[in-house]
Parts: structure tokens; sequence; C-alpha cells
């Protein structure tokens, strides 16, 4: 199978499971993102430009079937793909530890990013409660489910077996 008909599998499933699964997965209201934390691995094992192009792919897919304006999830999935995958040399030399928490703070920078585009386009938020009742937990949540997520995608969706450590690069 070839690289990008594995990412656009694995893509499918993901969002069938977001739309069938995460809403059972809530906790106090807050839904984990699975396509997201998907999106974010993909990133970190194929680099910023296919991070962006992926992420840009699914937040618009998001915004078409979501009741928000078009291109806020295309926006901040696009940026935030864009900077997990410039974080992907040498992800894999500490551990499962340095990947998930890249995951947690990408979905950090996007959930914030789309909160803030929701308030200059004058959608009424409370920008306070949404920060702390929405994008931190969401973050937290999307980071914990990375944990699961992120050894098993990385398995399969990996080409590069071989890792590098961050002492070889300083040297």
């Amino acid at each position: 199978m070839s690289q990008n008909a594995g990412t656009v599998g694995v893509l499918v499933v993901a969002f069938l499971l977001q739309i069938a699964i995460a809403p059972q997965l809530g906790i106090f209201g807050i839904v984990p993102n699975i396509v997201f934390v998907l999106m974010a691995a993909i990133a970190l094992l194929r680099g910023s430009r296919q991070g962006a192009i992926i992420g840009f792919t699914c937040g618009l897919i998001f915004d078409f079937i979501g009741s928000g304006p078009i291109g806020v999830s295309a926006l901040s999935f696009c940026v935030a793909g864009a900077m997990a995958g410039a974080l992907r040399h040498n992800t894999f030399a500490e551990g499962w530890k340095l990947p998930v928490v890249i995951v947690a703070v990408s979905s950090l920078v996007a959930e914030l990013l789309y909160a803030v585009t929701l308030l200059l386009l004058g959608e009424g938020i409370a920008f306070l409660p949404t920060l702390t009742d929405v994008v931190l937990p969401t973050a937290a949540y999307n980071g914990a489910i990375a944990v699961g997520i992120f050894p098993i995608l990385a398995h399969f969706l990996r080409q590069d077996r071989t890792v590098q450590t961050f002492r070889r690069i300083g040297r």
C-alpha cells in the first residue's frame, strides 16, 4: 500500500471514529479530537509540508460538517500541522513522550488559534471561559489519547525505521 493510500485510509477511519465514538468519550462536555491527534501524528512522521496539507484538508472537512465559519478549522489545523511537522526530526530519539507532548502542544495551538479567529470574526465567544473550559482541557485530552494512538500509528505509517539521537546530532 502506498504512503498516501495508507494516510487516506487512516484519516477516513479517524473521521468515522470521530463521528461514532468520540462523542461517547466526552468528559464534562470535552470531546477528544481523534482526527486532530492522527493529523498531528502524521505531520510528525511526514514533515511540515505534509502536516500543513493534511491539516488544511482535515480542517476543511470539519468546517463543512460543522456549524462554524468555513475556513477557521482549516486555518488552525494547517498551522498546527505545519508546526508539528516542523518538529519531525528526532522526535523518536527519546521514546514516545516527546511526540505526545508535541501533539498536545499543537492541539493547544490549534484550539487557541480557532478561538482567537472566532473572536476576531465577531462570533461572540467569551474568550477567557473558552480558554479555561474548552481550549486547555481539549489540548490535555488530545495529548492523553495520543499516548495510545501515536505508537500504533507510528508503527504502521513510519517508513524510516532508523532513529537518530540528540547526542549524535550535537557532535
